[in-house]
């Protein structure tokens, strides 16, 4: 089903500030999610469909890296 892969998020602020879009899904399907969003957003400006976007290089910590 469409939310079985969903968790608890992290921030009690989680669908209220807009801060977060994925806090409620694994980390590795929210850049699974991004990296297929920027797929869609590029195909239109290529002409050749041969692999262009370099692997995602997930961040080391999955939550408070933007705070500094």
């Amino acid at each position: 089903s469409k939310g079985s892969e969903r968790i608890l998020p992290t921030c009690e602020n989680f669908g209220k500030c807009g801060g977060c879009f994925y806090q409620h899904i694994p980390y590795e399907l929210e850049l699974n999610i991004k990296n297929q969003i920027l797929k869609e957003i590029l195909a239109p400006l290529i002409k050749e469909k041969q692999q262009i976007l370099k692997p995602i290089i997930p961040s080391k910590s999955e939550y408070f890296y933007r705070n500094q």
